[in-house]
């Protein structure tokens, strides 16, 4: 005959509940509570860019926060009595982070989308040492707060000269600055734009004294969420493009990629290339051989 110690039973705690179980509804809560601050960012994210669908989407979230939140309380009332008095008086302050986070989600969002994006650089002369440039904006406000909107630093190969930029239908205020060399064209919208309005907005100007190469060529920087991006290039008909491309790489530097080729059309003379949803921190650029 063996003895040995009689194995102890776990300890009960309140409510007839074993520490396991204590455990796991302790655990639950605590992913419930994550879950619901990880969609308060979310939804002050769609927020920011809700249109339609999106809008229900973010009805949809804030909905589901709340019943996360409902969950957590329905769990606590299971737990021992301390711990459902140290959910309960979390559930405050659980509130006040989601929305915190949904408010520093949506305030540091962009404070405007680019729809499309649509330039063309034409060529005036066949050394290429003078032309004129023009984009043609449609952006979304998101922020009420947007008072200025700036496009820039403006670049070429030569001179940038007769700036305008202008919010069509619209009687704002614009010019340029000048900031370490570099030119900014600007629009000061007042307090007469709110958030989900559009703006059609035309950037043009001339150059000149542009150096003379063997390729003719536009970059743009996507430094703004723009959905849908377009590149042209217009050559004299006298001297038309042999070949055109369009590559990529990021702002910063790093390696080139090639992207899906122009279309030549007009004899060679018109090069046409877009995107949609080109990546944020990348410079594309449009060439043609001439």
């Amino acid at each position: 005959m063996t003895r040995g110690k009689v194995p102890l039973a776990p300890e009960p705690v309140e409510n007839g509940q074993s520490w396991v179980a204590v455990a796991a509804l302790t655990a639950l809560c605590l992913a419930v509570i994550v879950t619901t601050l990880a969609l308060s960012l979310a939804a002050g994210r769609l927020y920011a860019f809700a249109t339609g669908l999106s809008s229900l989407a973010v009805a949809g979230t804030v909905v589901l926060i709340a019943a996360l939140m409902g969950l957590v309380l329905r769990y606590a009332s299971r737990m021992p009595k301390r711990g459902a008095i140290v959910v309960r008086a979390l559930m405050p302050f659980l509130a006040i982070c989601s929305f915190t986070l949904a408010y520093g989600a949506y305030s540091t969002s962009p404070p405007y989308i680019i729809e499309s994006l649509a330039i063309t650089a034409s060529v005036a002369d066949l050394l290429g040492t003078t032309g004129h440039a023009e984009a043609h904006i449609q952006s979304r406000v998101l922020h009420n707060s947007l008072s200025l909107i700036e496009w820039g630093p403006l670049g070429a190969t030569g001179d940038i000269k007769n700036v305008e930029f202008n919010a069509l239908g619209l009687k704002l205020d614009s010019g340029v600055r000048t900031e370490n060399g570099q030119e900014f064209a600007f629009i000061k919208l007042g307090d007469g734009v709110k958030r989900g309005q559009r703006l059609n907005l035309l950037l043009d100007f001339d150059i000149v004294n542009s150096k003379s190469e063997d390729i003719v060529y536009w970059t743009h920087d996507v430094s703004f969420p723009t959905e849908n991006l377009q590149i042209g290039l217009v050559v004299p008909s006298e001297r038309p493009c042999k070949g055109v491309r369009a590559e990529s790489q990021p702002i910063a530097g790093g390696e080139i990629r090639f992207e899906v080729p122009p279309f030549l059309t007009d004899r060679g003379t018109r090069v046409t290339w877009a995107k949609a949803n080109p990546d944020n921190g990348r410079r594309y650029t449009v060439l043609c051989n001439w």
